[in-house]
């Protein structure tokens, strides 16, 4: 099918070919900065206030040892530390490596020690269900004789860090601690010269058919496919857009990413039920939903 046919300008182009999802998130706040980016619960963040937390965010991971190039894994449910992290990895120029929150041991092991993960961003517990930190630690006790950002283990050489989002752990650095060591840095220092070719992400594959094959993204065709998807969803600033899926998988992290693009307000939700996915939509007068 053409791009004539599906009824798309040409702004994919112009975007894809100039800008990162960086210069888009700052763009999108300077347009909007009082309109709300991100509902969660009982939270809601304005644009101007998501560029701000990804802004310290990213500044704290600099100070952790994050530097271009290296891989950070985001093992979490949908919540809006996930957003930030992702935005804050890309602001440094590194690669984000999502994890699936449905993976088992077997298949964490694989991917951190795969994906050469030098930081793993980790919700300690997923759904009151599944104890992702003991998955963890079974695969690296040398963990929990680790100092936080000293992480030592054999099966992940390359993993440094741990932060947990929530809850405190001895060997793991806490989110609040990563913020609060980025007032020792300066905004020059995270200023890295990002391009639109960049790879920003690897995703893997769900390994139905073998072990999981990791896809390197580059921010171009990120972009250019997350505006199209925008414009054939009419969406638009002041809509209101409701995502369930995970956003370690590409359709979640469209939701996020065509909300950007257009300031319209992205609200989030962590599992699916019929009742309260019906009642978010009513109370949150939700214009889109996926």
């Amino acid at each position: 099918m053409s791009r004539k046919e599906l009824n798309v300008s040409d702004r994919w182009i112009e975007l894809s070919q100039k800008k990162t999802w960086i210069d888009i998130l700052t763009d999108t706040a300077a347009r909007f900065p009082h309109t709300k980016a991100l509902i969660f619960e009982s939270e809601e963040v304005s644009y101007d206030e998501y560029l701000d937390r990804v802004k310290d965010f990213a500044k704290g991971l600099y100070a952790v040892g994050v530097r271009p190039g290296d891989h950070v894994a985001l093992w979490m449910t949908n919540r809006p530390e996930w957003c930030y992290a992702r935005h804050a990895i890309y602001k440094l120029g590194a690669r984000m490596i999502p994890v699936n929150t449905r993976y088992k041991v077997d298949d964490l092991e694989y991917i951190l020690a795969q994906s050469d993960a030098k930081c793993l961003i980790i919700e300690p517990n997923f759904f009151g269900k599944i104890d992702s930190m003991g998955m963890l630690t079974q695969l690296c006790p040398e963990l929990k004789d680790s100092t936080p950002g000293n992480v030592a283990c054999d099966k992940f050489p390359s993993l440094r860090t741990v932060i947990c989002v929530e809850g405190s752990y001895a060997h793991c650095l806490s989110w609040q601690e990563v913020l609060r060591r980025c007032e020792g840095v300066a905004d020059k220092e995270v200023q890295w010269a990002l391009h639109p070719e960049d790879i920003i992400h690897v995703i893997y594959t769900s390994g139905t058919t073998g072990f999981p094959k990791g896809i390197m993204t580059p921010n171009t065709i990120n972009v250019a496919y997350c505006t199209i998807s925008a414009e054939l969803f009419s969406l638009k600033h002041g809509d209101r857009y409701m995502n369930v899926l995970p956003f370690f998988g590409n359709i979640g992290l469209w939701a996020m990413s065509m909300c950007l693009l257009t300031g319209a307000t992205l609200v989030i939700s962590n599992r699916f039920s019929s009742k309260d996915t019906l009642e978010m939509i009513e109370k949150e007068k939700i214009s889109h939903a996926m």
